[in-house]
């Protein structure tokens, strides 16, 4: 709630030329952290698709928070499009279930964690 109030606000703001500002808010962010749940609290309203796999965002929206605030709900952030496919899955910005091969990441895993550390957490 606090957060929706600062952002009216800056939203509503006078720029002293007769103008108010208004205000573009971009969430970003790595795939599948819930940038698109926070725009619909901040909406309140189902007004972006979500679900619990990466990939549903498929392109910007602009979504009107009032006259003077517009939400911007983009897809997930990838930095690298020359990065392994075992990066990606790492990542999550491949869908479990299009991963053809399990075997270079669970070896990227293996190798970023060490064999110790993974026996003592499973």
């Amino acid at each position: 709630a606090e957060l929706l109030q600062v952002l009216k606000s800056l939203g509503r703001k006078d720029l002293g030329f007769g103008g108010k500002a208004k205000l573009s808010v971009g969430i970003v962010g790595y795939p599948n952290v819930g940038k698109s749940s926070l725009v619909n609290s901040l909406m309140r309203l189902k007004a972006a698709e979500t679900g619990d796999r990466p990939g549903v965002t498929r392109r910007i929206q602009e979504l009107h928070l009032d006259g003077s605030v517009t939400l911007i709900d983009s897809p997930g952030v990838v930095f690298d499009r020359t990065q392994s496919d075992a990066a990606a899955v790492l990542r999550n910005c491949v869908p479990l279930d299009k991963v053809e091969d399990p075997v270079a990441p669970i070896a990227e895993i293996i190798r970023r964690a060490g064999p110790n550390a993974l026996c003592l957490l499973y």
